[in-house]
């Protein structure tokens, strides 16, 4: 079973992404903030995938992804970024920062799904 991290600062957005996971088969981990989802990181939690959102308090999901990738231990770890703020600025920075993906707030479940399995199964194929 495949364990995603889910991050944001809205525990109701945390709610319903965790309920759909699941029904889709994902083991799935949840943290309101990056201080947190790094804490969880260095208690031997390692995702097969985050889904990070990016306008969060204290660290936003950039500086967060930036600092995984920067990692040796969570370097390898496909993030994908999860806002409403999405300009082309955003998406460029997103990349820059080392996200696989940055997918816009509001989305289907089944799109996001649809997306979350298939960085699941690139990372597959270039390992």
């Amino acid at each position: 079973m495949k364990k995603i991290l889910c991050v944001d600062d809205d525990p109701g957005i945390l709610k319903v992404l965790s309920v759909a996971l699941q029904l889709e088969g994902f083991e799935v981990h949840t943290a309101l903030s990056g201080y947190e989802m790094f804490e969880k990181l260095e208690f031997d939690l390692s995702p097969d995938i985050i889904l990070l959102d990016v306008l969060m308090p204290g660290m936003d999901g950039f500086e967060v992804c930036q600092r995984l990738k920067a990692e040796k231990n969570t370097e390898q770890i496909p993030v994908v970024m999860f806002s409403v703020r999405c300009d082309i600025r955003d998406v460029e920075r997103a990349t820059q920062v080392g996200a696989c993906r940055h997918i816009p707030k509001p989305i289907a479940i089944e799109n996001l799904t649809q997306q979350i399995k298939d960085v699941l199964k690139e990372t597959e194929q270039e390992g």
